[in-house]
């Protein structure tokens, strides 16, 4: 398709090259990752995002959703992961929470999709679990000198559902 986009246009008909190509590609899985724990974008800026995969044949979007700076996923069943641990970025810890609900995340999916991408969401528990303890400290499993509220608990982890 992006060789008719490169066409000569005579009249109203366009004249495509012709070639014979025999090209695979190297790896089944080409992607690309997106770190939106560090950085928030938003959905404008995902969804060019994915057109741009597309266009360079690209079929796997990592997005990292969760990690140290921020919790970017809505659990309805746990508000204040997104209300406590969406505040800040990588650069500005004081940042308004920013995350995307669940319909968006199904939208982007959605989005992804019909441009042959799959979403490969990132989610780490129980490590690099610091904007969720911020949220929940309760389940914080203390940390390490220098970092603390890193891990959650495994004997008191909650059950996330989705």
């Amino acid at each position: 398709m992006q060789l008719v986009y490169h066409g000569e246009k005579l009249n109203s008909t366009v004249a495509i090259p012709c070639w014979n190509i025999k090209d695979v590609p190297l790896y089944e899985w080409r992607g690309l990752m997106l770190d939106e724990s560090r950085h928030f974008f938003g959905m404008d800026k995902v969804k060019s995002l994915l057109d741009w995969m597309a266009y360079y044949k690209l079929n796997r979007f990592h997005w990292h959703l969760t990690d140290e700076p921020a919790w970017r996923l809505e659990v309805k069943q746990y508000p204040l992961l997104t209300l406590v641990g969406g505040i800040g970025t990588y650069t500005n810890p004081g940042a308004p929470s920013q995350f995307y609900t669940q319909k968006q995340v199904a939208e982007i999916i959605r989005y992804a999709a019909e441009r042959n991408i799959v979403v490969l969401p990132e989610i780490d528990m129980p490590g690099h679990a610091t904007a969720a303890n911020r949220a929940y400290p309760q389940f914080s499993g203390g940390g390490m000198k220098n970092i603390r509220n890193l891990p959650f608990t495994p004997a008191s982890r909650p059950r996330i559902v989705i």
